[in-house]
């Protein structure tokens, strides 16, 4: 399943699935319902192999998304129907002996229905990568629903016209919402790594942890961490890719896809994709990797109306609540057929989980010095435009919500806690995004994303992940074929730090003088994103047509928005006035 929706209360047949259908504007899924004195359960079928809805005498068990299972000696078959479904309900109902944090792995979220007892558990997975929501209808006290997709269970519950002004100003502000608030009032996300079990006739709720990234057991030895973590992700990889006849690679110039490529086995049929504006040098440094390792590669080109093109569809696909503009894949997997792999492997989280790209350092702002840990940072602070942009006290909202976020985290990560507020859950970070949007389209896997991978990083101290100590390291083997092909940045993924500092001033002056000046990132130049004639038609529509969310803003700057907000808070703002429309 890619979305679900449940209520306590009895909906006349076909209602619920009636909903979830505008999740997929273009696309035609199958949906199904299971109902009774206990409520309705509504869902989009799943199309990870294995992983149909299951049901007997007594309960009903749903899976989101396709956790590899663990707990098998055939890891991660692909069996069709319901058969993965059914080894989970074996080994949680009837044996019991289900260890949540090291049987399933990966994005996944389980729902499961006790007809007899009427009571619902829903586990959510490490992170969160796949959130839940929770909340009433607006109005009543007696009916409690729960689903994947917040503008769903916004409409279902009568509250998708009661916005939560401090949570979007968030969004403009952070580029994610502060968990557990959502963009609309009285919606809040269930937590991550939780068992959420809730008593469908009293309506009582109990949840409880299963993992938290405490700061305990912090490894000691350097050179044992990197042993561990290179065996991991070659085990995550394999754990994916066996069984499967097909495998598609998202690729760039980057290091993490070249990584993932050279270890996926041998005998795989694999085809990469990128896609990018024009052909740049993104696109023929991901060439070079392809043609070492002899695989087909891809490439989807973007308009500079590509994503103002898609940003009603892809806002309907992952909701309201996450950006659209991370859901490049969209229109390119039907070009591309990727629901037709087996597996689509991506390399998403390497840098939030051991890169270090969410730990505050004291040479952030210097390319050629090596990057410290700075301990001293505390505090949430704004850009300074924001206090300029935003009223004041909604503001000072924002930054309560986050410090008291920060406060829980320090309780379980006193030293790192500023890294680890911002990637737990997930979806404190924007890129979780691409998740949403990939996992419904096709069989999205991410190896980083390894349950052992992310427990990993819990433990990893800081100064190991800075500077690519450990990733280097780690992953050194996997990138020797192309040690002579550059990153896109200019350095050399097969060299270390001391190596890269002469490598890359020196590829970086080259390309100064010698390449072309076009874009070269994988991403879009966003300001040709909103000064395209597409974009432009977009924002005039939005003159005179002000909307609560406005209320967010400082008057003297409400009616020239558009001067005074950068390309990403105009997508934003595009984005958010076309909910509902």
């Amino acid at each position: 399943m890619s979305d679900f929706i449940f209520s306590n209360r009895q909906y006349n047949s076909g209602d619920l699935s009636k909903s979830l259908l505008k999740i997929h504007a273009d696309t035609v899924v199958a949906t199904k319902e299971y109902s009774g004195e206990w409520g309705t359960l509504a869902f989009i079928t799943n199309h990870y192999n294995g992983y149909s809805s299951f049901e007997n005498d007594r309960y009903i068990l749903i899976v989101l998304g396709g956790p590899v299972l663990k707990f098998h000696s055939n890891v991660c078959e692909k069996f069709e129907g319901n058969y993965n479904t059914f080894r989970i309900f074996d080994l949680w109902k009837n044996k019991g002996k289900t260890q949540w944090d090291k049987h399933l792995s990966g994005p996944f979220s389980i729902i499961c229905i006790d007809k007899d007892e009427q009571k619902l558990e829903i586990i959510t997975d490490l992170m969160s990568f796949i959130p839940i929501y929770k909340t009433t209808k607006r109005g009543t006290s007696d009916e409690i629903i729960i689903g994947s997709h917040i503008d769903i269970i916004a409409n279902v519950s009568n509250r998708n016209d009661n916005f939560d002004l401090v949570s979007i100003a968030d969004t403009f502000i952070n580029r994610s919402i502060c968990y557990p608030y959502t963009v609309y009032k009285g919606i809040f996300q269930l937590a991550p790594a939780s068992i959420n079990t809730i008593d469908i006739r009293t309506m009582q709720e109990n949840t409880s942890f299963y993992w938290m990234p405490k700061e305990e057991g912090m490894k000691k030895d350097f050179n044992e961490t990197v042993l561990e973590l290179r065996s991991l992700l070659t085990k995550s990889i394999e754990d994916i890719c066996r069984e499967s006849n097909s495998i598609g690679i998202l690729m760039s110039g980057g290091e993490d896809s070249r990584a993932i490529l050279s270890s996926i086995p041998k005998h795989s049929r694999v085809t990469g994709h990128i896609f990018v504006d024009l052909p740049n040098r993104e696109m023929k440094i991901a060439q070079k990797v392809a043609r070492v390792h002899n695989i087909n590669l891809k490439v989807g080109y973007r308009s500079n109306s590509h994503y103002i093109d898609q940003l009603k569809e892809c806002t309907k696909l992952i909701g309201s609540q996450h950006e659209f503009i991370h859901v490049h894949s969209y229109k390119f997997h039907e070009e591309f057929k990727l629901n037709e792999f087996d597996v689509v492997l991506g390399g998403l989280f390497s840098d939030a989980l051991f890169k270090g790209s969410r730990i505050n350092t004291l040479n952030k702002k210097v390319e050629f010095l090596p990057d410290k840990v700075d301990f001293n940072h505390e505090k949430v602070k704004f850009k300074r435009d924001n206090y300029r942009l935003f009223k004041e006290e909604i503001l000072k909202e924002v930054n309560e919500r986050r410090e008291r976020h920060k406060s829980f985290i320090k309780q379980i990560r006193p030293i790192s806690f500023h890294e680890w507020y911002q990637l737990w859950p997930a979806t404190m970070l924007n890129s979780v995004a691409n998740i949403s949007g990939n996992r419904r389209l096709f069989k999205s896997y991410e190896p980083f994303l390894d349950n052992e991978i992310v427990k990993l990083s819990a433990v990893t101290p800081q100064q190991w992940k800075l500077n690519r100590k450990l990733f280097h390291n780690a992953t050194k083997p996997f990138l020797k074929e192309t040690w002579y092909i550059p990153h896109s940045t200019g350095m050399f993924p097969y060299a270390g730090y001391s190596v890269n500092v002469p490598l890359k001033f020196l590829t970086k002056t080259l390309r100064y003088v010698f390449e072309s000046k076009i874009n070269h990132s994988p991403w879009p130049i966003w300001k040709n994103v909103v000064d395209s004639k597409e974009s432009l038609h977009q924002i005039n529509k939005l003159k005179g047509k002000e909307s609560e969310i406005y209320n967010i803003f400082n008057e003297k700057v409400k009616n020239q928005l558009n001067n005074n907000l950068d390309p990403i808070q105009i997508l934003l703002l595009l984005q958010l006035n076309s909910i509902n429309n």
